[in-house]
């Protein structure tokens, strides 16, 4: 009896702690994991479009028409940032994010701020 009751005293602890109760661990079932919600939002509308890869934690030069909207493809397990003086986009571990190019014609260089090492040019033609 008294190990019942310490089963029963634990579970509602953790499952308080979680914002549950037994009741719902017996009739509910665990949510399905799903991609996170940055790359489901962030897909660009042409899949061909240009990307941007982050791997290794390195950049890579991109030549982009101007107004482009660009993906940005992390693969790394660490969140960064694309910065430039134009655009700035934080793209976490393992997902994507996009940005517009911007109008201008320019060479723009740009920096993750997370990892001031990582850096490259975006060049809008």
């Amino acid at each position: 009896m008294r190990t019942a009751r310490l089963v029963a005293l634990l579970s509602a602890i953790v499952l308080g702690a979680c914002g549950g109760t037994a009741e719902d661990s017996a009739t509910e079932p665990a949510p399905a994991e799903s991609a996170p919600a940055e790359s489901e939002a962030s897909e660009p509308a042409d899949p061909d479009g240009p990307v941007l890869v982050i791997e290794g934690f390195a950049f890579e030069d991109l030549t982009v028409a101007s107004g482009a909207e660009i993906l940005v493809d992390n693969r790394d397990s660490a969140g960064h940032t694309v910065t430039g003086d134009a655009f700035d986009v934080s793209v976490s571990g393992s997902s994507t994010a996009t940005f517009v190019a911007p109008d201008s014609p320019g060479a723009y260089e740009f920096v993750c701020t997370i990892h001031p090492t990582m850096s490259a040019t975006l060049t809008v033609e």
